[in-house]
């Protein structure tokens, strides 16, 4: 029967997969020289330290690794078998493989080829093969996907007398996989500067949604690629902690 007093020392704001400590007792540290929380707080100088059970930690990491299975993306074929061949695998079939070293916990990197085609994410090693299957068929339907651009009815909006009419927003959408329209944006009509630079911000977002198989539109700071964007973003949110931790210091 397992430990019901255990306890997992984490930091409230953040979760990273990993804890800091345990509490087998459910107050005293294992490490840390046998320090309750509040004495852990102290020696850490992080009032934001928090002690949770075995249910919710599980729970946290179970979050945390379902945050890191990104769609997939495509590589070489030269970068797959390089992928191969840097470990034994841990799993693996004719057209497909896990690596054999976690990223976290049960997740690890998984490569594997269709139609002559090479691509890897991360993925539980406890995926079912008939769910993996699904994913991959679900992802090649996907990058394959060519939905058909529509122009709409533009609308008109007249001077108050009535008496002209100005083209102002022609709506562009394109068919979904439901067929459903789903808009992308409206060309301002107007000066030949504004028309010009709506275009171009269509372009971009048009050669976004296609990137991304017309699932997601990411272009923020030139970051077309949203595994890159919260790559960026959780850098950016250790660099902000370190930051924090070293102003609480000198305060």
């Amino acid at each position: 029967m397992g430990n019901k007093k255990i306890k997992f020392v984490v930091d409230s704001r953040y979760f990273d997969g990993c804890c800091i400590t345990f509490m087998s007792d459910g107050i005293h540290c294992d490490y840390e020289n046998r320090k309750t929380l509040e004495e852990l707080k102290t020696e850490m100088d992080n009032p934001h330290l928090i002690a949770v059970t075995a249910n919710t930690i599980r729970k946290m990491v179970r979050i945390h690794n379902q945050g890191l299975c990104h769609p997939f993306t495509e590589i070489t074929k030269e970068q797959y078998y390089d992928k191969l061949n840097v470990l034994p695998p841990i799993r693996h079939t004719k057209h497909s493989f896990f690596i054999g070293e976690p990223r976290s916990g049960d997740v690890y990197p998984f490569c594997f080829n269709r139609n002559g085609r090479y691509f890897t994410g991360l993925r539980s090693v406890r995926t079912p093969a008939k769910e993996l299957e699904r994913q991959i068929d679900a992802h090649y339907c996907n990058i394959n996907f060519q939905p058909a651009i529509q122009k709409e009815k533009p609308l008109i909006v007249r001077s108050k007398d009535g008496t002209a009419g100005v083209l102002v927003t022609p709506p562009y959408l394109f068919i979904n996989r439901k067929g459903e329209k789903r808009f992308i944006c409206n060309i301002v009509s107007g000066k030949e500067n504004s028309i010009k630079r709506s275009r171009k911000d269509m372009a971009k977002i048009l050669l976004s949604l296609r990137r991304h198989h017309f699932l997601y539109y990411s272009v923020y700071d030139g970051h077309d690629d949203m595994g890159s964007f919260l790559d960026l973003f959780r850098h950016l949110m250790c660099r902000l902690r370190s930051v924090k931790k070293e102003t609480e210091k000198t305060r």
